[in-house]
């Protein structure tokens, strides 16, 4: 199965690189890494620039569930923070985002790992998804919960699904790249 995800970049005039094309440390150590995954076949990505130079279109394109994890671990909280960071400074906007190519029930499984115990991670993350009524409605059973670490696993009926109900920490990325945090994310059939 292809499973596609396309996200659609505006910017407000052309003198501001795209952050997909910014020459920042994240960005470059992320595109060499995602090139390896490219190079062996498991990840396509296009990009499309509008005719007025405003808006670009990024289609990324996985095999299988397993990729689209790798590929989505790849844009970690420290590339999410930066971004966030770049769109308010560039004002940017994120148009669109879409996921295609799954037609049955299936879950994400997100793990973030904590740099030292203790640290008050998890009450934060916590109340972003009791807060947000599409995600918590999505949630299978009950959080994972250590010292260093917390999962948490949300159900998706199909990619349209996703694309309407999907689960974002975005607005949370720099307080919890900040704190050392990482995110791991998985897909698998349900």
């Amino acid at each position: 199965m292809a499973i596609t995800q396309t996200f659609v970049f505006t910017r407000p005039n052309t003198t501001v690189d795209f952050h997909y094309r910014a020459n920042t440390p994240e960005m470059t150590a992320a595109s060499a890494v995602k090139q390896q995954y490219i190079d062996s076949g498991k990840m396509t990505t296009t990009t499309t620039v509008s005719d007025d130079e405003l808006t670009l279109t990024l289609v990324s394109t996985s095999p299988d569930l397993e990729a689209l994890g790798i590929r989505d671990t790849l844009v970690s909280l420290a590339i999410d923070a930066e971004f966030n960071n770049y769109i308010t400074t560039h004002e940017h906007v994120v148009t669109s985002y879409t996921l295609t190519g799954i037609d049955a029930p299936f879950t994400c499984t997100t793990t973030y790992t904590f740099p030292t115990a203790g640290l008050d991670v998890h009450d934060i993350l916590l109340t972003n998804i009791s807060n947000d009524p599409r995600a918590a409605a999505k949630i299978l059973g009950n959080p994972i919960i250590s010292d260093t670490s917390m999962s948490v696993t949300h159900k998706y009926d199909n990619a349209a699904d996703y694309t309407a109900n999907f689960f974002t920490e975005f607005h949370l990325a720099n307080e919890l790249h900040a704190a050392g945090v990482t995110r791991t994310i998985t897909y698998a059939m349900a």
